[in-house]
């Protein structure tokens, strides 16, 4: 189906007169691209899909004149996982060749203890274990070397499901290693360790981005236990472990709201208020809310990519079909919600054109709707958020304050980064490696 080649965008950005060059490219997922922890920092390269996405921005930079691009304005686009890479670049010991950024629903497991019993050394234990190999040091990685590559993926796979399963997190992200990540994204921005030759960038987070991720076995006041373990153990961390049971007191008898509140504000929307206030003093920061047809429960994680990619090119038949049988819902249902999506993309798509080819997000022609840098209250909320959603009179407010993101919750969490990172056990002499040579 063609759905994320951009050509909604483009065809919306010539008719504006807002041409841009549209690129794309491939990283390393899995344990192929975020294997971490000691045994990789000694004897390997952690984060090797950040490598991987560092020689794309080089080789838009290097190239994109080739094609009448300008190099002098690149621009980094993510969603979710991309997203969160975005965030990593930007806190990186190493600077972005990129000076727009485009982050949607910024996602990432907080990987910040180094040590042999952090999460990522016991995901670097289990793989190994399941090839067959070593479990730590040189000789583990020469018997992963020595794999083909089918025996390696499906490792990875057994250690994926394994890891969703039994803990109900995701086990391959971007992690602190030292040298290129010195720091969880949260804390480095606090810390005012970022680039800030960033000129413009659009923060968005969709209404409900944790709903798909809470485990099916999250009933008592057990499973939060267990989810909590996995995140963040409680017999290293017992003190941050109660602080978070303390926050969302409402634990113990609502187990799966707890979860879903803490996936939602830690893991997304507060990644979204951390680089909002890091940047706000820095250079234009456009915060959207993506609420479109919540009142049906639609506006979950990624549907906010539904307009972005939108194209007339889509087989109306094959994409209801898909709606369908993703949200779980009538095709009736899904017919409409097509046409609902058909007439947003041609108001949503020129704010992305617009930025794209200029750093200022600009209304297209039809039910034209500002949209200012966001700013925070008197009361330390984020207002002039542009807020998409079904409305009366169109379907984008930008006077809204984003009462989901808040200086109360965000503020734990960005506290609590910090705390774990202060907390966290030095990973041992002799854990360091140097830069690949691109």
């Amino acid at each position: 189906m063609p759905f994320y080649n951009a050509t909604g965008l483009l065809r919306t950005a010539h008719a504006t007169g807002r041409d841009f060059i549209f690129v794309t490219g491939n990283y390393r997922l899995g344990a192929f691209g975020w294997l971490a922890g000691p045994t990789m920092e000694e004897h390997a390269t952690p984060n090797a899909g950040l490598y991987d996405q560092r020689l794309l921005f080089d080789f838009v930079k290097m190239h994109i004149g080739k094609f009448g691009g300008d190099a002098g304005h690149i621009s980094a686009w993510g969603e979710s996982a991309g997203a969160a890479s975005i965030l990593h670049h930007l806190t990186a010991t190493e600077p972005p060749v990129f000076n727009r950024v485009m982050v949607q629903s910024p996602a990432y497991l907080w990987e910040f203890d180094r040590s042999s019993t952090g999460y990522a050394g016991r995901i670097f234990r289990n793989l190994s274990e399941i090839a067959g190999c070593p479990d730590h040091g040189e000789s583990a990685l020469e018997c992963l070397r020595s794999l083909d590559v089918k025996s390696l993926q499906e490792a990875n796979k057994a250690v994926i499901r394994e890891e969703w399963f039994d803990s109900g997190l995701f086990a391959f992200n971007p992690a602190v290693d030292g040298t290129l990540i010195k720091e969880l994204p949260t804390t480095a921005f606090r810390q005012g360790k970022f680039w800030k030759n960033i000129t413009s960038l659009i923060v968005s987070h969709v209404y409900d981005e944790s709903k798909q991720f809470v485990p099916c076995w999250i009933s008592g006041k057990q499973s939060v236990d267990r989810y909590l373990n996995g995140f963040i153990p409680v017999d290293k961390y017992p003190e941050q472990v109660a602080a978070i049971k303390k926050q969302y007191s409402w634990w113990a008898w609502k187990p799966q709201s707890t979860i879903h509140d803490i996936i939602q504000d830690s893991s997304f929307i507060c990644n979204t208020r951390a680089i909002f206030d890091a940047y706000k003093d820095v250079s234009p920061v456009y915060m959207m809310q993506y609420d479109f047809l919540q009142v049906l429960g639609a506006a979950q994680h990624a549907t906010d990519l539904l307009p972005t990619f939108f194209n007339t090119d889509v087989n109306q038949t094959e994409f209801v079909a898909f709606l369908a049988n993703a949200s779980n819902s009538w095709t009736i249902e899904a017919q409409q919600f097509f046409y609902r999506l058909q007439a947003l993309a041609p108001e949503f798509q020129p704010y992305l054109a617009s930025f794209a080819a200029t750093g200022v997000p600009e209304p297209g022609a039809t039910r034209p709707q500002a949209w200012s840098p966001a700013s925070l209250n008197a009361r330390g909320e984020v207002t002039d958020v542009l807020q998409v959603g079904l409305g009366i009179l169109g379907d984008f407010t930008n006077t809204t304050t984003d009462a989901q993101n808040t200086e109360k919750i965000c503020g734990f969490w960005a506290n609590m980064s910090d705390w774990l990172t202060q907390a966290a056990p030095a990973p041992g002499p002799g854990f360091s490696y140097q830069r690949p040579d691109l």
